[in-house]
């Protein structure tokens, strides 16, 4: 996995806000007005595209910089005590499945699950899913980066 090591930008596609807007509207449609309303606030903060990110394997281990947010992780899949993208206290933790880096942030308000697909022409998508007890379904979408320059 180490020849995925380095810095990716996000790369813009027409549309995305917006799928990942009508991903949020159908997680939150059930709930009711305040909820709602409050709930796709949040989620709409945060679900924006991380501008770029890192990656650094090295022996079994994993050194993402998402954000201003580092997660120092064991790609065994153990679970560390951290703070996730929001600064909230999670249990994150990774574990490599191919040419894929799984990272799952758990906290109080729900699960955030990231799948780094990562392809021989350098670039990586990154499929996110967020579930919670407190939304009627799960919230899906894929973004694609490439390599920093």
């Amino acid at each position: 996995m180490a020849a995925y090591n380095g810095a990716y930008v996000y790369v813009e596609t027409t549309g995305d806000r917006g799928r990942i807007d009508q991903a949020i509207d159908a997680a939150t449609a059930d709930l009711g007005l305040l909820q709602r309303s409050v709930a796709r606030k949040r989620l709409r903060e945060s679900t924006q595209p991380f501008p770029r990110f890192q990656v650094v394997f090295e022996d079994e281990r994993v050194l993402l910089r998402l954000r201003d947010r580092e997660f120092d992780l064991p790609v065994d899949g153990r679970a560390i005590n951290t703070k996730g993208l929001g600064g909230d206290p999670v249990k994150a933790s990774a574990h490599i499945h191919g040419h894929d880096l799984n990272q799952t942030l758990e906290g109080d308000r729900g699960t955030r699950y990231l799948e780094f697909q990562f392809h021989d022409d350098g670039s990586v998508s990154i499929r996110t899913r967020i579930e919670s007890e407190y939304l009627p379904q799960r919230i899906s979408y894929t973004l694609t980066y490439r390599r920093a320059i």
